[in-house]
């Protein structure tokens, strides 16, 4: 009997323990789980200071990408697209044409400013 006691105890401990991995994980991915996001950028926003969408809706797509900038001077166009896009939750292809052509004046004057 006894050793039924700890067999289901053991069973317990073990699938609270998986159940704490995978929400731990997941928190830790919550970035990287959104539209147009994928590892290598959450990665970079973690970097930036931003590890959560609400950080990252708060601060708008925009100042985010100035973010993304300072860690990797060869931030494009689509990164900035993709961060919109992920603040609205569509993809990058299906934001409006007026919201493109404004994110690439914005990309257009932030890639002079920093070659200046």
């Amino acid at each position: 009997m006894k050793f039924e006691i700890d067999w289901a105890r053991r069973y317990k401990v073990r699938f609270v323990a998986s159940r704490l991995f995978f929400y731990l994980y997941r928190m830790e991915n919550e970035l990287a789980n959104q539209v147009n996001i994928g590892k290598v950028v959450a990665a970079k926003l973690n970097e930036v200071g931003i590890s959560t969408p609400e950080e990252l809706r708060a601060l708008g797509s925009k100042q985010a990408f100035l973010r993304l900038q300072t860690v990797d001077s060869g931030a494009c166009l689509h990164e900035l697209m993709a961060l919109e896009g992920a603040i609205r939750g569509i993809r990058k292809c299906d934001l409006p044409e007026e919201v493109k052509a404004e994110l690439k004046r914005f990309h257009q004057l932030s890639q002079k400013n920093l070659s200046e």
